[in-house]
Formats: structure tokens, sequence, C-alpha cells
């Protein structure tokens, strides 16, 4: 029977997936960035003035971002191989502040606080997360006793696959969700749905 089976189809049946050429996808929060972005109110009315103070040799940079009749905001980076900084104060009344350490080169924790004047609300996060060759996973803590995990992982150059598990108090919900990101040059495609009937897709044509 054996030689009926045309030779292709042999080749494939005895050829082992090779994930050494597989980079390591976008992570779980971000398989929608491009559409998200585009889809800011303030995208294309926004303008953003950066400055690097010599002395700094590049590491440190102000940014000040102005979107008439929508707020003004002024943020402050600092980087370097390992520590990342970054502050940032709107007239909105919104004031954040991210920390990112990478504790090797695959092990990596962040740390997340945004204030909201206006509605004395205030949301902090933090997260560990993994990166290996072609998948990473994130644990994350947060406020209103947030507990969550993602995982998503590049199955083909241009496929990746995700999952995440969520459960949090405020307001009480727990659930599960399936993502995918489809790109390639030109365009990205994404698909999210959650266990509390949340769906999204996204397309974005470059």
């Amino acid at each position: 029977m054996a030689d009926f089976v045309p030779p292709s189809m042999k080749e494939q049946a005895d050829e082992k997936v090779d994930n050494s050429n597989l980079t390591c996808p976008v992570g779980y929060e971000y398989i929608d960035i491009e559409a998200y972005n585009i889809l800011d109110r303030g995208y294309f009315r926004s303008l953003h003035l950066n400055y690097s103070p010599a002395f700094f040799d590049g590491n440190f940079c102000i940014s000040s971002t102005m979107a008439p009749g929508t707020y003004y905001g002024l943020s402050a980076y600092y980087l370097n191989t390992k520590l990342t900084l970054t502050g940032g104060v709107t007239t909105d009344g919104r004031l954040t502040a991210t920390v990112k350490y990478a504790i090797t080169d695959k092990l990596t924790v962040r740390a997340y606080t945004n204030l909201r004047n206006e509605s004395r609300l205030s949301i902090t996060k933090v997260s560990l997360e993994y990166m290996a060759l072609n998948y990473r996973a994130r644990f994350k803590l947060g406020s209103n006793d947030l507990t969550a995990a993602t995982y998503i992982q590049r199955v083909t150059p241009c496929l990746s696959l995700g999952g995440e598990v969520f459960c949090t108090n405020v307001p009480q919900e727990s659930g599960v969700g399936y993502a995918a990101r489809y790109e390639t040059d030109k365009m990205v495609a994404s698909a999210k749905v959650i266990s509390n009937g949340k769906v999204s897709m996204t397309y974005v044509h470059k």
C-alpha cells in the first residue's frame, strides 16, 4: 500500500515540525495593538514632541502630547539594557507610572499604576512574564483582586494562538479566553473570544 502513496505526502508525513525558526509572538494583550492604535481618538489628531537631553546619552526622553480639544500630556522615559521607567500626566487628571525590569533575558517583571483624579480610581498591576523562543507566558496580579494568566505561541511563521484565564472580585467575574493573530508583511488580523460573551475581531492593512 505504501507504493500507492505519493512521495510528496510520504515526505510531509515523515517531516518533523521545526520550531527553531519561529520567532516569539507579541504579548497576548497586544494581539490587536495595530487596530487599537489606529482607532484611538487621538491617533490622527494629536501632536507628539520628543526631547532627549545629551547629558543622558539618549537614555532619557521627555515627550509632550497635544490633542486639541481632548487633552495635553507630558511624559518622561528612562531606558537602559535592563530597566525601563515611564511616567506621565495629562490635563484630564490621569497619572501613570510603569516600571519594567529584565531579571534575565527571558524573565521580565512589570509594575503599572494609573490614577484618575475625577473618579478617584486607581489601577495597579504587577506581572511576571517568561519569553521563550516561540512562545510567551504571563502571570498577573492587580487591584480589585485581579488574578490572570495568559499564554500565546507562534505555531507558524504567520499564525499565533493563545489563551487566558482570569478572576476578579470587582466586578465578581471569572472566565477563560482564546485568541488568534495572523500577520504578514501587508496585513494583520486578530480575533478574541471570552467566555463572558465578549468577541472582538480586527483587520489592519498596511
